[in-house]
């Protein structure tokens, strides 16, 4: 998901399509559904800030592709997320909120 998720802003910089997210997005929803999986996910490689990443702006101020941010949004509410995952990560709070509130540009909010 770094990967992906760097290999897009590196697109983005050089103004070409940012693609990497969309094209692993259905593997990462598909993984992220396991039980066994989003523990360590969450707990050891820092799982809300990644997907905080994965929704935040690119370089060029834009939103992600609508279809990662429903993804991405709806895999959030089958996380078993709790107050210490979200301790440290405090652009995924925020940009769940912004897209709630419809800040986003998305017609009426995600």
């Amino acid at each position: 998901m770094i990967k992906s998720y760097e290999e897009d802003v590196k697109s983005n910089k050089n103004k070409k399509p940012a693609l990497n997210k969309l094209t692993a997005l259905d593997e990462v929803c598909r993984t992220l559904k396991n039980q066994h999986v989003q523990r360590a996910f969450l707990d050891d490689l820092d799982g809300c800030k990644i997907l905080g990443c994965w929704l935040e702006k690119l370089p060029d101020g834009t939103y992600p592709n609508i279809m990662i941010v429903k993804a991405i949004l709806s895999t959030l509410n089958e996380l078993a997320i709790d107050a210490d995952d979200l301790h440290d990560t405090p652009n995924l709070k925020k940009i769940v909120k912004e897209y709630a509130s419809g800040h986003t540009g998305v017609q009426g909010g995600v």
